[in-house]
């Protein structure tokens, strides 16, 4: 949360050096972004699912075209004509030819050896011979055996080399490969002597390293004397190389040849044929059909067919941008002003097309195994009913029906996922114009999965009219949807301590006539608690009248006096006998009446009252004249009738919800005054109220029209003259 809040302060920071320039900067971003996150697959154009009536009007082939073979069946093939590519040995000539040579040399060199042992005592003199011969290393390994001279003097030269001789050619006469046989993924193995010429053998049928070494082991038991068998298993384990040599590179061009025989298609469409009837149940064949379409359409149409996709798409999220910005601009000031405000909005609309994105990225991998339209998922109703619970249930229904116009523009059946959010929205957002407990959270997902439910099968009766070939699996994904909706209570808490906002489940908590202000108010100053209730009665009836948030102004009318609990025995309706300005000048009167509102607004910061409330102490008087004691000042001799002191210091009411609660505070401050309110004195003295904050120019922040003020001035004398009512008068009565 800190880093959030940090991250957020940062942006919010830099946009606020320069408000102008950081607005639109913020929203040329959301607008590049969002473009920039929208798929430009073709997945918006086509939605199919095997088993499933095809929804979109009828499909015909725009242009000739190939069938492609689905991926398995593909790899089948592959897997097929790869099982006829076999390992490839080739032939190293010679090796046969040189290895006897040299078994030849070596045995030369073995009756020099002997004719010399016969003279040579010590094993030691057996170890310079070797080195003498310039004989390998091998031939040491019989130099433990050697003490029996015997053995070694009477060695059958002839018998030794052609048994040796006999197993040279034993071994060859089966190919040698130089693979372990283990090794071989292939059951033949395919033997060639030149590129040309092949021959195929049984991978077992062939020797390997290990083979032959054991072959060797069992050959020269034949021989009797153990220095002869020492002397073959040395020359033939020496010389007993492979002659056929695996070539890797040979064997991948094989494959590869081979593969690329094989054709991705199998049947052509022609331009003009009729894919797929509209209601039609979606085949493996037309679905197979259908995915030709697509892929041919991106290789014949490429980056200029994607270019011209972005360019749409970038028009379409602009062109709601600035319908929603004029919105804004021309309804809700506060908001398009306020940087802030309109940064959390604009993070809500792309935090919800982002969600929408990835769960159609996602669902095209399970597709396959649960055929469900997925984008059911996105609970898009979510971010208006965030919007709704922090402003208010107009700008919940412009968020809700532009999410569903621009989620219509990513998701396949537009018009299906357009209906059902509108639908299931508004009604939504409906359910909370008036919450009054956060029960009324709860409420809202029960009939927010209604009207999900109603609005699905609603349209695909329509669209079908076939009972049983509707897909009530996506009943499931509205339950889901729900489930996710769930989370948006944990949210508002989360985005109110992100961005500072206060939503409506705030004002509901700040209700409690146990709020520590509220408590001490009607302790130290009952008559402004009084003043306040009535205020909070009279502006609450009169927000709803004109369509503003009448929650906060209930809010914000009970808290806008408490700073009159620092000094309540100066304002009047707290006073009980004495007048506590009789000793005070008008100017030191004003004063004190003047601070009551900084005051307010200290006192509602050490207890942390949202910025919206604290807007309401701060305006509740705008730049109004404290009257009573400016005309006391002027009545003096020689005193000036400059009034800037006699003025509140302001800001002028930026909101509807704070030029209601002015005048609803002046007209009850005023009608107790009047010794008889009667219908026509109270409307009266109302007109004369709003006539002079008119003539002040109070409203001109307010963005109020006169429209709006009539129906504020009609709710407020209809509510006074029900409080001041007239009793009947009992017989003992003076």
């Amino acid at each position: 949360m800190k880093y959030l809040q940090q991250l957020f302060a940062w942006i919010y920071g830099n946009i606020q050096s320069n408000k102008t320039l950081g607005r639109y900067t913020f929203v040329g971003l959301f607008i590049i972004a969002t473009t920039i996150i929208l798929p430009r697959n073709q997945i918006t154009e086509y939605y199919y699912e095997i088993g499933i009536p095809w929804q979109a009007p009828n499909l015909y082939a725009p242009f000739d075209f190939t069938i492609i073979k689905n991926n398995s069946q593909l790899q089948i093939e592959k897997d097929t004509a790869l099982q006829n590519v076999y390992e490839i040995f080739l032939e190293k000539h010679g090796v046969l030819h040189e290895n006897k040579f040299k078994i030849e040399r070596d045995f030369q060199i073995i009756k020099k050896l002997i004719n010399d042992w016969k003279i040579l005592p010590t094993e030691s003199n057996w170890n310079e011979l070797i080195t003498e011969n310039q004989l390998p290393t091998e031939w040491l390994e019989l130099a433990p055996i050697l003490t029996n001279k015997t053995q070694f003097v009477n060695i059958n030269e002839e018998f030794l080399v052609n048994g040796v001789k006999l197993i040279f050619n034993d071994i060859y006469s089966v190919p040698f490969v130089d693979k372990p046989l283990n090794e071989i993924q292939t059951p033949l193995i395919s033997l060639r002597t030149n590129i040309s010429h092949e021959v195929l053998l049984e991978k077992d049928n062939a020797r390997d390293k290990t083979k032959v070494l054991k072959l060797i082991e069992q050959k020269i038991d034949k021989f009797y004397n153990p220095i002869e068998k020492q002397i073959a298993f040395i020359l033939l384990s020496k010389y007993c190389i492979p002659n056929f040599y695996f070539d890797k590179v040979l064997y991948e061009q094989e494959k590869k040849l081979v593969l690329s025989s094989i054709s991705k298609y199998y049947s052509q469409v022609h331009k003009g044929q009729l894919i797929v009837q509209r209601g039609q149940e979606v085949t493996k064949e037309i679905k197979e059909i259908i995915d030709s379409l697509i892929a041919e359409k991106n290789e014949r149409y490429g980056f200029w067919h994607d270019f011209l996709i972005f360019i749409g798409q970038l028009a379409i999220v602009t062109l709601l941008t600035i319908i929603l910005m004029y919105y804004l601009k021309t309804n809700y000031k506060v908001i398009f002003y306020r940087n802030q405000q309109l940064v959390f909005l604009m993070m809500v609309y792309f935090i919800m097309i982002s969600l929408l994105v990835l769960i159609m990225n996602i669902s095209q991998q399970l597709l396959i195994s649960y055929p469900v339209n997925y984008y059911h998922l996105a609970p898009m109703c979510m971010a208006a009913i965030i919007v709704t619970v922090f402003f208010d249930d107009k700008i919940g229904y412009v968020t809700n029906n532009t999410l569903a116009v621009l989620g219509a523009t990513i998701v396949p059946n537009s018009f299906e996922f357009f209906f059902i959010q509108f639908t299931a929205g508004s009604l939504a957002i409906y359910s909370l114009s008036y919450m009054r407990s956060r029960s009324q959270f709860f409420i809202t997902n029960v009939i927010l999965f209604a009207s999900y439910t109603f609005a699905y099968l609603g349209y695909n009766f329509y669209l079908i009219g076939d009972i049983s070939q509707i897909n009530y699996n996506n009943l499931f994904l509205f339950a889901i949807n729900i489930a996710f909706s769930l989370i948006t209570y944990p949210l508002i808490y989360l985005f109110e301590r992100i961005f500072g906002l206060s939503s409506d489940l705030t004002y509901i908590e700040l209700l409690d006539m146990k709020h520590p202000l509220l408590v001490e108010l009607s302790i130290q100053a009952p008559g402004t608690y009084q003043h306040s209730l009535q205020v909070a009665n009279l502006a609450e009836s009169a927000a709803n009248k004109i369509g503003a948030n009448g929650l906060q102004c209930r809010v914000g009318a009970l808290f806008h006096d408490i700073g009159k609990t620092l000094n309540p025995e100066y304002f009047i309706e707290n006073q009980k006998s004495r007048d506590s300005h009789q000793l005070l000048t008008p100017q030191q009167s004003a004063d004190v009446i003047i601070s009551h509102v900084t005051l307010g607004v200290e006192m509602a910061q050490q207890y942390n009252l949202p910025t919206e409330i604290i807007d309401f102490i701060k305006t509740h008087h705008g730049t109004s004249r404290v009257e009573f004691f400016y005309r006391k000042h002027i009545d003096i001799k020689e005193n000036s009738k400059e009034d800037s002191t006699f003025r509140y210091p302001g800001p002028l009411p930026i909101s509807k919800e704070q030029a209601v609660v002015m005048i609803a505070d002046s007209c009850e401050a005023a009608i107790r005054s009047l010794d008889y309110p009667t219908e026509d004195r109270i409307n009266s003295l109302v007109d004369l109220i709003v006539e002079h904050k008119i003539k002040d120019g109070q409203f001109a922040h307010s963005h109020i029209t006169f429209r709006d003020i009539n129906k504020i001035k009609t709710d407020i004398q209809k509510n006074l003259l029900t409080i001041n009512h007239k009793r009947i008068k009992y017989p003992d009565q003076n």
